[in-house]
């Protein structure tokens, strides 16, 4: 994906999805969701948002980047770094990884 691609992906998923919370959080309610989990919505807008979905694993976000054109193996790369920073409450540092993981920056 190039620059301007990954940037109006980037945006558009941020509008979607404009607050992220940390899976530890104590106040998180049905709606709550972390950026891994705003990926995975966007790639697939019709699944039930189940904790699981809304929360997912380094797996399924992967998956979903590789969905987006993420290479093979720099998808987990990238997935375990959306999910560690968006765990320390980072969500900046989140949202970057997913800029640079469709801009198919080296991980």
């Amino acid at each position: 994906m190039a620059t301007e691609n990954a940037e109006r992906t980037v945006a558009a998923i941020r509008r979607r999805f404009p607050n992220p919370r940390r899976a530890s959080d104590r106040d998180i309610g049905r709606g709550a969701y972390c950026v891994g989990g705003a990926v995975c919505a966007w790639v697939w807008p019709y699944r039930p948002r189940t904790r699981a979905n809304r929360f997912p694993g380094e797996s399924e976000v992967a998956y979903a980047l590789r969905v987006l054109g993420v290479a093979d193996e720099d998808a987990p790369i990238w997935a375990r770094q959306i999910i560690r920073s968006n765990d320390v409450g980072n969500f900046e540092e989140a949202w970057a990884a997913l800029y640079a993981a469709l801009d198919n920056q080296a991980p």
